[in-house]
């Protein structure tokens, strides 16, 4: 008698057949998990790249700014201004473009003053007139048109008359200067000690005539004691 072969599988084989699947779908999983991973990292690195690429580093932008501040403090505004050096060469000192100036007759003081306006005219050199052959003017009157008054004297500056809240600031060639300003920002002070000897000048700001302190301050800087 024959037998009918019966088809199917076996429960074993089910088994196998559902271990390979399972398997296989934690293979495939992995894979596909793996592979948005390297996606993302090379995304990253693209986009922080791209974004290095367009960003200037700490030390570039330090060196850059260094550099426009070694080429600004290079410039030196007062280069082409006129020199003026007194009977007793005691000094010199740049006069602005613009001002004119007349030296004071008094003999134990090398100093002068200027006439006029204190403005800066660039290209038109500072005049220097005849000394003053009249009564010692002093810093008094606005009328006059002498905003400026400076005193060269050859002895040590008195300690009773230093400011004790001056300001202190250099000449160019490191010579000290202490700088007062009065309440009212009106009357600007400048006292250049040397050795045994001392500038004194005095700038005041007139009734509706402009602030030129920073003119004058570079002409202050100016100084070169010899």
């Amino acid at each position: 008698m024959n037998i009918r072969q019966q088809k199917g599988f076996s429960p074993l084989e089910a088994i196998l057949t559902i271990t390979v699947l399972i398997l296989a779908s934690i293979v495939g999983w992995l894979y596909f998990t793996n592979m948005n991973k390297d996606h993302s990292a090379n995304n990253s690195v693209n986009t922080n790249e791209a974004s290095s690429a367009g960003k200037e580093s700490p030390e570039s932008s330090i060196n850059e700014q260094s550099v426009s501040d070694t080429a600004e403090k290079s410039k030196d505004k007062t280069t082409d201004w006129t020199v003026y050096r007194p009977k007793n060469k005691a000094y010199t000192i740049k006069l602005a473009d613009g001002w004119t100036i007349r030296p004071k007759a008094s003999v134990d003081n090398d100093g002068f003053y200027t006439i006029g306006s204190l403005a800066l005219r660039e290209g038109t050199p500072a005049k220097i007139i005849g000394p003053d052959t009249g009564p010692a003017r002093g810093f008094d009157s606005c009328a006059n048109e002498t905003y400026f008054v400076f005193d060269y004297l050859d002895y040590t500056f008195p300690d009773k008359y230093r400011d004790p809240e001056a300001k202190a600031l250099k000449t160019h060639s490191g010579t000290r200067i202490e700088k007062s300003v009065n309440e009212d920002k009106t009357i600007y002070r400048y006292v250049v000690l040397g050795n045994n000897e001392y500038i004194h000048a005095t700038y005041q700001v007139c009734p509706g005539q402009p602030d030129y302190s920073n003119i004058v301050e570079m002409v202050i800087k100016s100084i070169k004691m010899d």
